[in-house]
């Protein structure tokens, strides 16, 4: 049984934790998140070597071995549908889902985290908070400063002949 599941059309995914279910969805009240959306925005801000610029995938599997990036982004998925009144009840929320399915393949950061990266995909977070636009104006500046500068056919000079 994989950790969320859509619901039909809607755009939420379900995870049951404990014996309530709670809807994840990366809308209005995410982008309003601030925590969210700045790991968001920092983690292409410093991809070191430049080498994740322009491509989202990349940005955000990189982001998926940090265990409070991932519970931030848990909180912020579960704001838009839940009476969640904290981070910290976030966090105890997602330790009981590790703890209540201990040995499932998603029941660890990463697999949480790719759930979550796929919802964000489906909800189009990343255009929603404007990432997308950041990494297509880095990638196109990144071109610009890398594409080989064409030079126009010059003329040539003849060379004077002295006898």
């Amino acid at each position: 049984m994989p950790f969320f599941k859509l619901k039909g059309e809607m755009r939420t995914m379900d995870i049951k934790i404990g014996e309530k279910t709670y809807k994840i969805e990366f809308t209005f009240e995410a982008a309003l998140y601030d925590d969210c959306v700045t790991s968001l925005f920092d983690l292409v801000a410093n991809s070191a070597d430049g080498s994740m610029q322009g491509d989202a995938g990349k940005v955000l599997v990189s982001m998926a071995g940090k265990p409070s990036t991932v519970a931030t982004l848990f909180y912020a998925g579960l704001l838009e549908h839940n009476p969640v009144d904290s981070m910290s009840t976030a966090k105890e929320l997602l330790k009981q889902y590790f703890n209540e399915n201990k040995g499932k393949k998603d029941a660890n950061f990463y697999g949480v985290f790719a759930a979550l990266n796929k919802q964000m995909e489906t909800d189009g977070f990343l255009d929603l908070i404007g990432l997308t636009a950041v990494l297509e104006t880095l990638t196109e500046n990144a071109k610009k400063l890398t594409a080989p500068k064409l030079q126009g056919h010059k003329k040539k000079v003849p060379s004077t002949l002295q006898n």
